[in-house]
């Protein structure tokens, strides 16, 4: 696996994206109504700027992102925190608390969740918060602060933002050698400088760790990974069921292109329902309440994710809106699985934009949303622009499982008797493939046929009349009697690349590249192949 590449030179697209992002840290800082948000962007704004003036001077664009995200992330992150185990109580949002009591709740009870009756009996400014719409695994990142106390590092975003780091650097040193170095930085950017991320992360952070950890599963498909790609997108399944659509695609992808599907599914669906078991056992009900019900807007109270997107506009606008815009989000569901089942994907970039285009959907549709969310788009549609640029990728069979039947690298080269030299004759015919393969009997390209075998061809040298000829049953036209210091052919019917012609052969001049066996030589530094147009064996894309 190499390592990750970078380039030195600094694009246009930085500055705009660096300055537009000082632009809107200064504006939330002056306007937002959220004092964690407008912490945030009056340190988050000196960052990008700095960052904006960077980009004048030559430096490596990937380092240039990891400084930024040390700037406009971990920078305030840290001291929010600081100032909240200080007795601020206005540096964080309601979701860090929530994570925190669900840390709680699980080492007091055994499970993370409050039953119905037991947030109805909170009072009613406390009952949001007695809500926890995440998956159970979400409070691991709350057992620091119940376990050692209120410290700056027992922040759950702290814990956020560890995850996160870890898994990003992860994908981004398995797609290092895979896409190029702009698409790198585009990726690294997407969550690491992105405003809507970085925002995210400082004031809330709980969605960081689940993207990181699907474009995690999205890298390792790309690296036939698949084990290790179910495992990781399970976790992240294990957080929040946002990462359940990426699961399902990426069940398609391995469906597609692989055997290994069931070992996939076993991780990205055997590991939410492994987390959720202990929890189900102890309160059922709660579990349905919290993850289930309140979000579907059946809580005892609403969800604060009102942001004006359609599915909120169409819910609010009418008695039965929300019936319609969850009735519109069934059918964008219903049209993105008619897309998987006649264009299912076949390349970790055809899934990256299945995920772009179905997440947006969801995200617009569903009634109770946030600006926020559309983090998850942003990034896979970055992933997704940087693998256009691989041409491993690209390509449709590119991710066929190397022991498939169906893949190119288990095919073994045909044999036909016929290719076999008659007992009088010397090498092959001019034109012939030395695998023997269809194109060995098949007339030249311009439609005539192969000239005789006792033929000499125009510009070839003819065999002496001394040579001993080949016995009967012996070696097949290309790959004639070697010399006893000759090597033998590989396994998978190539010849290997050898100094010397093979006996029976005229060698190449020293400035050739070497003549495919079974051929005789061609003039040194000619540039004419064979009878037939092209050279014979496996194309260099098998």
């Amino acid at each position: 696996m190499g390592a990750i590449a970078t380039t030195p030179r600094i694009s246009v697209s930085d500055a705009v994206l660096y300055g537009l992002s000082a632009a809107f840290a200064l504006i939330t800082a002056f306007t937002s109504t959220l004092p964690p948000h407008r912490a945030w962007g009056s340190i988050a704004w000196w960052g990008y700027a700095a960052a904006f003036l960077i980009t004048l001077v030559v430096l490596r664009r990937l380092l240039l992102t990891a400084l930024v995200f040390v700037a406009v992330t971990l920078a305030p992150l840290i001291t929010q925190a600081v100032q909240r185990a200080g007795g601020r109580t206005d540096r964080a949002q309601e979701e860090v608390l929530v994570v925190e009591q669900m840390g709680r709740r699980l080492l007091d009870t055994g499970t993370p969740y409050l039953d119905r009756p037991d947030i109805a009996a909170l009072p009613l400014s406390e009952r949001l918060l007695g809500y926890s719409p995440y998956q159970p695994g979400m409070s691991i990142f709350g057992l620091p602060r119940a376990v050692f106390g209120s410290f700056w590092w027992t922040d759950a975003r702290v814990w956020f933002a560890v995850a996160t780091v870890v898994a990003m650097l992860w994908t981004l040193r398995l797609l290092a050698d895979l896409v190029a170095p702009p698409g790198l930085v585009l990726v690294a950017q997407s969550v690491a400088v992105l405003p809507i991320c970085t925002l995210t992360l400082t004031t809330g952070g709980d969605d960081l760790p689940v993207v990181s950890l699907a474009l995690l599963a999205m890298a390792f498909t790309a690296r036939h990974r698949w084990t290790a790609a179910g495992l990781a997108i399970g976790l992240a399944g294990a957080l929040k069921l946002f990462a359940l659509p990426v699961a399902l695609v990426l069940l398609a992808l391995a469906f597609f292109v692989s055997r290994r599907t069931l070992a996939f599914a076993a991780g990205a669906f055997g590991l939410p329902l492994l987390v959720m078991l202990p929890a189900l056992a102890v309160a059922p009900s709660a579990f349905v309440e919290n993850v289930l019900r309140f979000p579907a807007g059946h809580g005892l109270v609403t969800s604060p994710a009102q942001s004006p997107l359609p599915g909120q506009l169409i819910a609010s606008s009418t008695g039965a809106g929300r019936t319609i815009a969850l009735s519109l989000l069934a059918l964008a569901g219903i049209a993105i699985g008619v897309w998987l089942l006649r264009r299912p994907p076949r390349s970790t970039q055809a899934a990256a934009l299945v995920v772009t285009v179905g997440l947006t959907a969801a995200i617009m549709l569903i009634p109770s949303t946030r600006f926020g969310y559309l983090l998850y788009p942003a990034a896979f549609a970055a992933l997704w622009w940087a693998l256009r640029t691989s041409d491993s990728l690209s390509d449709p069979t590119s991710l066929s499982d190397p022991t498939s039947p169906s893949s190119p690298t288990s095919l073994s080269t045909p044999t036909s008797p016929s290719a076999a030299p008659s007992p009088g004759g010397h090498g092959s015919v001019s034109g012939g493939a030395s695998s023997g393969g269809p194109e060995s009997e098949a007339p030249s390209s311009d439609g005539r046929e192969p000239p005789d075998p006792g033929a000499t061809p125009s510009g070839h040298q003819a065999a002496s009349s001394d040579d001993p000829a080949p016995e009967p049953g012996g070696a097949l036209s290309g790959a004639a009697d070697r010399g006893p210091g000759s090597e033998t052919a590989s396994s998978d019917g190539r010849e290997p690349d050898s100094e010397g012609a093979p006996s029976g052969e005229v060698g190449c001049g020293p400035d050739s590249e070497g003549v495919p066996s079974g051929e005789v030589g061609r003039e040194p530094g000619s540039g004419t192949a064979p009878a037939g147009g092209r050279w014979p064996g496996p194309s260099p894309a098998a």
